[in-house]
């Protein structure tokens, strides 16, 4: 079985859970989900969805990841590319980010990937 992966936590039996939702923009892709035991993802006072230290800390280190996936690239990114190191198909790169501003060259800036990727905002 796979265990919990708040830190100190041994429950199995594990729901993914979105750490940017989806209906706050967040992604489904891979990096943006976390395995919960019941008890951390539903409404307990140690959930995610009743502890907002909690889930602002998952955020943090979410965004910390997507900075770190970019790290070494130009400051401009193509979709293609993006959608490649996020682990995302580019038909659906390319609806996911249409609303992200272009340069003329159509490239992205790495924060504005970045901010959408964290459903609008930087933590």
């Amino acid at each position: 079985m796979i265990k919990c992966e708040i830190p100190g936590c041994i429950n199995e039996g594990c729901h993914s859970h979105h750490i940017v939702f989806r209906s706050q923009g967040g992604p489904d892709i891979a990096m943006n989900l976390i395995r919960l035991c019941p008890y951390h993802h539903n409404m307990s006072p140690e959930g995610v969805h009743m502890n907002p230290a909690l889930d602002k800390r998952l955020k943090r280190v979410l965004q910390k990841e997507y900075e770190t996936v970019f790290e070494f690239e130009e400051k401009e990114l193509t979709v293609e590319l993006v959608a490649d190191r996020i682990g995302m198909s580019k038909k659906k790169a390319e609806k996911y980010f249409s609303k992200v501003p272009k340069n003329p060259d159509g490239t992205m800036d790495r924060e504005n990937i970045i901010r959408r990727l964290m459903g609008g905002r930087l933590y």
